[in-house]
């Protein structure tokens, strides 16, 4: 009696699909490579789903791509009414997987793919997972997605990376997050940058938030902003920080503003500056506040700058900054923030600011404040009403070069 795995590799494509489910598992075993090759997708079809199961990855990778393909896809001819595919699919083994030419899953659909189960997902290797068609990579469900082995996360090609829906971006585990490399962050688009869940976006390697384009900043929606880590603030560029949109800027927590540097502070624009809230303009630190511009300070809302502590606001210099605040900026200051102004700060006021000030915060100047005041360019400078509303004290606290100057005027 002549055995299926006896029969000669040319004359194989004659074997009858009865004869095909028929061979016993011992035949289905020994089938040679050559034999295997030369099978129809009807006779592939038509093998049992325990002699499938049975197959070496090294016979698995000998069936031809497209009949293998389409014969797993055939509706059994034995049985009409049933598909041994689901079957076949569902019991292949990872071993088996490992034996998947790139070629026969370039065939695989969709359909196919979502039949693997995370075992057989996680033994696809790069070039494996690279070989599948961008749609059908696209097709993978959440626990497909978090099966990927990093590796093959790391190698996917532009393609694949381009296939990636938001919503897979965002079943992306931490350790899949971090492999993406730094040019893979920079090809993603808005829309995937936008599926990452703010749970995902303080896994991001600082060198991956620094690669991130200005129009990926932009996309960045204000939780994810307030998701990034002070590390990951830290590692942004002076555009990055100059582009984020004013309403991911004021979504920036205190502990955020607070480590920003020296540069990224100098780079935000005078919009952003505006649109800072209180509760951020009081986070800032020393070092942060003498890295503003004067047109920078210029900007900041009166609320803001009233808000400024005693610490802040002597933190400022005295020529570039003090000297440029603007007379409505003067004018909001508190009664104790000028009392807190160095006396470097009081001597760098310009008579048009001291002309501005009110006369409570003026009568809270100490007595060395005011003899910092140079005579002829501020004390001459001010109004009969501000004269008048110097106290007794602060009148005796001037120098005899001021009091001339108060006499000539």
């Amino acid at each position: 009696m002549t055995t299926i795995s006896s029969i000669s590799p040319s004359l194989f494509q004659y074997v009858t699909t009865a004869d095909i489910a028929a061979m016993t598992t011992l035949e289905a075993k020994k089938l040679s490579t050559e034999q295997i090759r030369q099978m129809t997708s009807t006779q592939i079809a038509a093998i049992e789903t325990e002699d499938f199961a049975l197959f070496s990855k090294t016979q698995i990778a000998a069936f031809s791509a497209e009949n293998f393909a389409l014969g797993m896809l055939a509706i059994d001819p034995l049985d009409p009414s049933y598909s041994q595919t689901y079957d076949k699919l569902r019991m292949i083994a990872a071993s088996q997987v490992t034996g998947l030419t790139n070629a026969q899953l370039s065939e695989f659909s969709s359909a196919q793919i979502a039949l693997f189960d995370t075992e057989d997902i996680a033994a696809l290797s790069e070039n494996q997972v690279n070989s599948l068609q961008a749609e059908t990579f696209a097709s993978l469900d959440s626990d497909q997605i978090a099966a990927l082995s990093t590796k093959a996360i790391a190698r996917l090609n532009s393609d694949h990376i381009a296939a990636l829906t938001s919503e897979q971006m965002g079943w992306l585990e931490s350790a899949q997050l971090r492999a993406l490399s730094t040019s893979q962050v920079q090809s993603l688009s808005d829309e995937q940058i936008g599926g990452l869940t703010s749970a995902q976006v303080p896994f991001l390697t600082t060198a991956q938030v620094r690669a991130l384009s200005t129009d990926q900043i932009v996309a960045l929606a204000t939780e994810q902003v307030s998701a990034l880590t002070n590390s990951q603030i830290k590692a942004l560029t002076t555009d990055q920080i100059a582009n984020f949109e004013n309403a991911d800027l004021q979504a920036l927590t205190s502990n955020q503003i607070f480590s920003l540097t020296t540069d990224q502070v100098a780079s935000l624009t005078t919009g952003q500056i505006a649109a800072l809230n209180t509760e951020q303009v009081v986070a800032l630190k020393a070092s942060q506040i003498r890295a503003l511009t004067s047109e920078q300070l210029n900007s900041m809302e009166t609320n803001d700058l009233r808000a400024l502590t005693s610490g802040q606001l002597r933190a400022m210099d005295a020529a570039g900054q003090i000297a440029n605040l603007s007379t409505d900026q003067v004018v909001a200051l508190g009664t104790a923030q000028v009392a807190a102004l160095t006396n470097a700060q009081v001597a760098a006021l310009t008579s048009t600011q001291l002309n501005s000030m009110e006369t409570d915060d003026l009568q809270a100047l100490t007595g060395f404040q005011l003899r910092a005041m140079s005579a002829t360019g501020q004390i001459a400078s001010l109004s009969s009403d501000q004269i008048v509303a110097l106290g007794t004290a602060q009148v005796a606290a001037l120098t005899n070069a001021q009091v001339a100057a108060l006499t000539s005027t």
